[in-house]
């Protein structure tokens, strides 16, 4: 099969977990043995020649393009791209709506499938469950894409939800996706790579650890709050990640010593950070899709604590405590259980080698069927 990947935006751009994920699919469908080009948006020279190094598929950065953003030149120009080069593609992922102009072309002759990582419905759930003023107001802008991507939505042939909750949304009003065109594909995650990070001290006092965006919906606030419990005054907690909210939560955590902030870290250092620690701590209160960051936890063997309403999305295995994210004692209690409890295996299927097989096999199902 030839593959054509359409995203917007790549880890040259922004190290998000959409990022990853696009990039990901892009090398291990190569590691199956398939042809894969990844359209982007113009991205730095300073930076791709290492980036090119890590990669095994080829990478077409569209010059005018602005670097991770969408404009009508992104749409010009990627549907110019796929006229002139279509007859070497079998097939055409879309990182999101990134390959709208192409969808929309009524020459084309191959499928077009969303690889979809939320949707705009969860977005305003999300800020209405921050109870914030702001966040209020900022909804309007997803309702209006709500609505538009209603009629976006249409133009392609099938969606490949990255996890349950964006799985629901897909069919829910107004998109009301056909179950026959959405499918579910979890989130997956590396092997576990023993690396090291010297940022954290090696010693034998118990560390949680903590990765994520840093901004109010991932409830990075409430795990500082528990910590201010005098029964977690002789374990650490430390917080990786960068974002709006970081002065903020740093003036909260203000005094305690057992609150280390570490900012952004590389992604090569990810499994570093968790191997230094004993637990890790998600009390996020917004409706997560597939959350990466636990899944990384688990694979690492780290018994997790996290909130309740995530736990229906998560395997079945021990080392999952569930809390009330709003709870600061039962964060707290639920710290010290899984400090003394069963570390978790992950199960196979979580692996990114396995989530892409079957992706693998859905998107030769569409083209099949579409050639019929």
């Amino acid at each position: 099969m030839r593959y054509l990947v359409v995203s917007r935006s790549i880890p040259l751009h922004q190290t998000g977990g959409m990022e990853y994920f696009a990039q990901d699919t892009a090398r291990f469908l190569v590691e199956l043995g398939h042809q894969v080009v990844m359209l982007t948006t113009e991205f730095p020279d300073n930076k791709s020649e290492e980036y090119h190094r890590k990669i095994n598929f080829e990478l077409v950065g569209l010059k005018g393009c602005r670097g991770g953003k969408y404009s009508m030149r992104w749409w010009q120009k990627s549907l110019e791209y796929f006229k002139i080069r279509q007859e070497d593609f079998d097939c055409v992922i879309s990182v999101s709506t990134s390959a709208l102009s192409i969808a929309q072309y009524a020459e084309r002759t191959i499928p077009v499938i969303m690889q979809s990582h939320g949707t705009s419905r969860a977005e305003i759930k999300a800020k209405f469950n921050s109870h914030s003023l702001m966040a209020y107001f900022k909804s309007v802008k997803n309702v209006y894409h709500l609505f538009l991507d209603v009629f976006r939505y249409k133009h392609f042939d099938a969606f490949i939800a990255v996890g349950d909750v964006v799985f629901s949304d897909l069919q829910k009003w107004p998109l009301n996706i056909s179950p026959t065109k959405c499918f579910l594909v979890r989130n997956g995650v590396h092997r576990v790579i023993l690396d090291s990070y010297d940022g954290i001290e090696k010693n034998n006092v118990a560390k949680v650890c903590w990765i994520s965006r840093l901004h109010r919906q991932k409830g990075v606030h409430l795990a500082i709050e528990a910590f201010k419990d005098p029964g977690l005054e002789s374990i650490e907690l430390h917080i990786a990640g960068g974002g709006p909210d970081i002065i903020w939560l740093k003036k909260k955590a203000y005094g305690y010593k057992n609150i280390i902030f570490h900012g952004n870290i590389s992604r090569e250092s990810v499994y570093g950070f968790l191997n230094r620690a004993n637990v890790f701590l998600f009390t996020t209160t917004r409706i997560e899709g597939y959350p990466l960051n636990i899944l990384e936890a688990l694979a690492s063997g780290l018994p997790v604590v996290v909130s309740e309403h995530l736990v229906k999305y998560l395997p079945e295995i021990d080392g999952i405590y569930s809390v009330n994210a709003n709870d600061t004692r039962d964060i707290a209690l639920k710290i010290k259980m899984a400090l003394s409890g069963t570390q978790p295996v992950l199960p196979e299927e979580y692996y990114v080698d396995n989530v892409l097989k079957k992706y693998d096999q859905i998107c030769k199902k569409l083209c099949r069927k579409r050639k019929l």
